[in-house]
């Protein structure tokens, strides 16, 4: 390996640390506006609806990926459903270039 190294931690976040997931959320809608119709709040920012629920449902797990102890990305995973066996999926997530 070549370079300096990245230490990488992921996280189970807390409802405390959601409006960090809220931010990230904002750079990946971001992203995507080239792509796809994302409506804005009248104050200009992205609310993603259903957030609130990876803290309230079962099966629900929200994630954030720290680089070299920066919030440098997030994932929303969700617990599949049984006709899938159950297996999680990615529900949306994201990595950011941190440097």
């Amino acid at each position: 390996m070549t370079g300096p190294s990245m230490r990488v931690e992921v996280t189970r976040a807390t409802l405390k640390q959601k409006p960090i997931l809220e931010n990230l959320l904002e750079l990946y809608a971001d992203d995507f506006r080239a792509f796809h119709a994302i409506e804005l709040r009248p104050d200009g920012r992205f609310v993603y609806p259903t957030l609130s629920l990876y803290w309230q449902e079962e099966g629900r797990h929200p994630f954030l990926i720290h680089i070299d102890g920066a919030p440098g990305g997030f994932a929303l995973v969700q617990r599949g459903s049984r006709i899938s066996g159950g297996r999680f999926r990615l529900g949306h997530g994201g990595v950011f270039h941190t440097s």
